[in-house]
């Protein structure tokens, strides 16, 4: 298992405590990302007729969750995994290709070790604020993965 850097190491730890408590239901949907995911209140009941987990980590970035996949995403074996993530990327100067390059590594991943069928989807930058936080278009990783939108 990766090693996560310090810089993330409070919520990796979180996620393995609550794991602990109560292990996660393999096939759920699984919601990761920065803080909007964390941050998410109501989450579960919105999606209550299914098994749903949060692992957002505050401030990261698309760069991170693809760095972190093996422990985010694989252990948890979900049918359906959304990703918000980028809005940072953005900040820091990338460029809305550079963060879909980004996204696709995990999504390669998650194909590779969970099978082909399974889906990966972007949550649009746009509802995030990215567009008036970060001076330029928001990127819809939606459509550029595939997934239409």
């Amino acid at each position: 298992m990766p090693v996560v850097g310090t810089r993330w190491k409070d919520s990796f730890d979180a996620f393995a405590a609550a794991d602990q408590q109560q292990a996660p239901q393999a096939g759920g949907v699984l919601f990761v990302g920065n803080s909007s995911i964390r941050l998410w209140s109501g989450l579960e009941t919105q999606f209550a007729d299914q098994p749903v987990l949060k692992r957002g980590f505050g401030s990261s970035r698309m760069l991170d969750v693809a760095a972190q996949v093996h422990q985010l995403v694989l252990p948890y074996k979900p049918r359906l995994v959304v990703v918000y993530a980028g809005d940072n990327d953005l900040a820091e100067g990338r460029s809305p290709l550079e963060v879909f390059a980004s996204f696709t590594h995990p999504v390669e991943q998650v194909h590779a070790v969970l099978g082909a069928g399974q889906d990966v989807g972007h949550g649009d930058g746009a509802r995030g604020g990215g567009r008036g936080r970060h001076g330029r278009e928001p990127w819809r990783g939606s459509l550029l993965s595939g997934n239409g939108a």
